[in-house]
């Protein structure tokens, strides 16, 4: 879609929320895992200073946490700890220019997409039809997605689906959320689309299906059909 040929602040939240996913996935069996769960906290917060609802996802590092290794009071401190840096510097700042009310503002939530389904157009309900269409696909293919894999490949399928989950949930907490807000989702269901591609029996249509996909987006964009 066009909201996501954009350097919108969903687009730089996802990138930052790409490199959380990055440092969580490697405390797995790990015995000093502080510093990837610093960075993933760290991660979140940089991500949650473009686009407000990515705080959220420290619930998200909670889970993933619980999933990936057994828990420790510490280690939750840990992440939070690494939420909390990157947003107190900042509030630091904002209170040192006398703009604290500024940062209180940002984290206040409103309607979020609710707003939204307000004001649809037919373009941005075929937008949410894909979407939702994208979703139920990886719903119903998670046995298939899990089926014959190690335990820790497993573990962190598990994850995707959490952080799939968040990227929803979020969009109930932003002001002014918008269709844009949906190209965070991109993230997971890339990882879907990929697991798709490895579990198909035949490689020549796998890798057929991939070109075929490629072409039909640049000459949709280029043809101006969406």
């Amino acid at each position: 879609m066009p909201g996501g040929l954009m350097c919108s602040p969903a687009m730089f939240s996802a990138f930052f929320l790409v490199l959380a996913l990055i440092s969580i996935n490697k405390i797995y069996k790990v015995d000093n895992a502080a510093i990837y769960i610093f960075n993933a906290g760290f991660y979140i917060a940089i991500a949650s200073i473009f686009y407000s609802a990515s705080i959220s996802f420290w619930a998200f590092g909670v889970i993933s946490m619980l999933i990936l290794r057994s828990f420790k009071i510490s280690e939750l401190f840990i992440l939070t700890s690494g939420v909390f840096v990157p947003l107190f510097l900042l509030g630091s700042y904002y209170y040192w220019h006398g703009e604290l009310i500024l940062i209180q503002s940002y984290f206040q939530f409103d309607k979020g997409i609710l707003a939204v389904f307000q004001s649809l157009n037919l373009q941005s309900i075929l937008y949410l039809a894909v979407i939702g269409i994208t979703i139920l696909y990886a719903i119903v293919r998670y046995n298939t997605f899990t089926m014959k894999i190690a335990i820790q490949v497993q573990k962190k399928v598990d994850i995707i689906y959490w952080f799939m989950m968040f990227s929803l949930i979020m969009m109930f907490f932003i002001n002014g959320v918008s269709i844009t807000h949906l190209v965070i989702l991109s993230v997971p269901f890339a990882m879907f689309i990929g697991l798709s591609y490895e579990k198909m029996k035949s490689s020549m249509i796998a890798e057929v299906l991939h070109i075929g996909i490629i072409v039909a987006i640049l000459l949709a964009q280029f043809n101006g059909w969406i």
